[in-house]
């Protein structure tokens, strides 16, 4: 989600749980309710942030949110972060290029598909 920024990554406000289920339920079509998202506290800075969602009472899943400056995108601010970690060429030392999946596994206290 991008988000206007101050110096250093830090947020004007910050991303509460109703913006990520106005997020979430854009990207699914389906309504998620705010209530169900859990965030330990608020995010006031850039970067990315495992939260908590209860679908249902028995189905629980634990989501990545990538918070972005605004003016860039999702993708574009990760590859600049890729490139500011990679070692300079003439150390020798190989380059890894990995970006972690957005969404994790959903976990449930029984094993059945989600219903939600």
């Amino acid at each position: 989600m991008s988000k206007c920024e101050r110096a250093r990554g830090q947020l004007y406000g910050s991303v509460t749980n109703a913006i990520i289920a106005d997020k979430l339920s854009v990207m699914s079509d389906r309504e998620i309710d705010r209530r169900g998202i859990e965030v330990e506290e608020p995010i006031r800075q850039l970067g990315s942030f495992n939260v908590n969602v209860r679908l249902h009472p028995e189905v629980q899943a634990q989501i990545e949110v990538l918070v972005y400056p605004t003016g860039t995108t999702a993708d574009a601010w990760l590859q600049s972060l890729q490139e500011d970690d990679k070692p300079a060429e003439d150390e020798g030392e190989p380059e890894e290029a990995a970006v972690e999946a957005a969404d994790e596994s959903g976990d449930s206290e029984e094993d059945s598909p989600n219903d939600a």
